[in-house]
């Protein structure tokens, strides 16, 4: 079922990614959590280059989720505030695509993309 698709894909994810240079990936035993998204941190200042390589090859991408210190609810109300850590891991966040629909090809192939864009 959906629990389980996602659970296999999010490990695949896990596997094919956890030692790539430049990679970093969000612990998680997928065993006990079943993801809503997949997020990996390019490390190595190339996220824009993945991202636009994912587009080029059919792979849409997203950037989850903004900081709370840049939504417009909250930047009335701060003064130029900057949280250097928080801004830094922002920059280098990628979303993976993983829904139900997906088959553990697809992730490899995200994956290959990935490792050959890094």
């Amino acid at each position: 079922g959906f629990k389980e698709i996602r659970q296999r894909l999010a490990k695949i994810y896990q596997q094919e990614l956890d030692n790539v240079k430049g990679i970093k990936i969000i612990p998680c035993n997928y065993n006990e959590v079943v993801p809503h998204i997949f997020v990996i941190r390019i490390t190595c200042g190339k996220r824009d280059i993945v991202k636009q390589c994912l587009n080029d090859n059919g792979v849409a991408t997203g950037i989850h989720y903004r900081p709370n210190h840049l939504l417009t609810l909250f930047t009335g109300n701060q003064n130029n505030t900057t949280l250097k850590h928080t801004d830094e891991i922002y920059e280098q966040l990628i979303t993976l695509p993983l829904h139900a629909d997906m088959v553990e090809d697809d992730v490899y192939y995200i994956c290959g993309l990935i490792k050959k864009s890094i």
